[in-house]
């Protein structure tokens, strides 16, 4: 029951640390979000093979929790800033949030089937690693900045798919 705990506390601690963080651009705070979740997943992966190859003394349990709250911290802002993200840095047509949607509703349940095939930690791994690829490779609709800050310094928008 600790781990569950562990994750949510940190979850929703995080949405109170994203009210005070609003005046950044939500596409910042994803991306961030991104990178502690994979740092959180590479940790419990490898804490979890040394547990494996040593024993269950060699990684003792505090360090499971830690990197279940760097992955509860990192998931948090993913899902409303990405649709936030989308919306103030382009058009963002009815099929696309549809399909957006669907990718989501598509994630969440792998999220909870692929866990039992594969182990937690693997595919914690896999869906961070996932997160940063997406938001590198579509650096146009998740840009660093605001979109103010992109204007006044002349960056090209170009058009959305």
């Amino acid at each position: 029951a600790r781990f569950p705990a562990t994750f949510y506390f940190f979850f929703t601690f995080s949405r109170i640390l994203l009210l005070f963080a609003s005046k950044r651009p939500p596409s910042l705070m994803m991306r961030l979000g991104a990178l502690l979740m994979l740092v959180g997943a590479a940790c419990l992966r490898a804490a979890s093979y040394v547990r494996e190859t040593r024993g269950p003394d060699a990684a003792p349990t505090g360090v499971f929790l830690a990197c279940v709250a760097l992955i509860g911290v990192g998931t948090c802002p993913q899902m409303g800033s990405v649709l936030a993200t989308l919306r103030q840095h382009g058009a963002l047509t009815s099929r696309q949030q549809g399909q957006y949607r669907t990718a989501a509703a598509l994630g969440n349940t792998m999220g909870m089937w692929l866990p039992g095939v594969i182990g937690l930690p693997t595919s914690e791994a896999f869906w961070a690693a996932a997160a940063v690829s997406i938001v590198t490779a579509m650096a146009r609709d998740f840009p660093m900045g605001s979109p103010k800050l992109e204007e006044a310094q002349g960056v090209r928008k170009l058009p959305s798919l």
